[in-house]
């Protein structure tokens, strides 16, 4: 009998330490499975505030280099009336009005919107080749030079964007007007 109590004893200790150790391994997983989640979420963090902060000074680089074009040209001996980026997206802008007045007169009779927006497509994606070509065949150029080419580029497609919109009419700006 006392054999038989031990055993039994024995077997219920044993089922005991089963359930502790399965408890203990289950938690045990558990807390290893939190803290992988937990270093997972301190590295999004890490990356997610790298990341913002890289364009945060990205953004203020950029705003930096192209906000004052004029004292860029102006340090760079430019000749702003005829290189500056107004003129230069100016001549730009012109040229593309100018292909539009050819253009709709070898598409007369189609519908003016419907013109208008294939023609917007056209142009704005011809800048767009033309300025990746001309980059590309540049090569490595000075931060200033790169700030006053992608400035030129912008203000050429907001010229463009605007003049759409405005359903292919120049659009005056205030400092245009007398």
């Amino acid at each position: 009998e006392v054999f038989n109590m031990i055993s039994v004893n024995d077997y219920k200790l044993s089922q005991t330490t089963e359930l502790l150790n399965s408890t203990f391994n289950s938690n045990k997983k558990t807390n290893e499975a939190k803290s992988e989640a937990d270093k997972i979420t301190n590295i999004s963090k890490k990356d997610l505030l790298s990341i913002s902060s890289q364009i945060e000074i990205s953004n203020k680089k950029s705003e930096k280099t192209t906000t004052d074009y004029a004292a860029l040209e102006k340090k760079l001996g430019i000749d702003s009336s005829k290189w500056g980026v107004e003129a230069v997206s100016d001549d730009i802008f012109n040229f593309v009005k100018t292909v539009y007045e050819d253009y709709k007169t070898r598409h007369n009779g189609e519908d003016s919107q419907e013109m208008l927006d294939k023609f917007y497509e056209i142009a704005k994606s011809s800048v767009s080749q033309g300025y990746g070509e001309a980059m590309d065949f540049l090569g490595a150029i000075s931060e200033d030079i790169g700030a006053l080419t992608k400035g030129t580029y912008d203000k050429t497609i907001e010229k463009i964007d605007a003049w759409y919109k405005n359903g292919g009419v120049d659009v005056v700006s205030a400092e245009e007007t007398p």
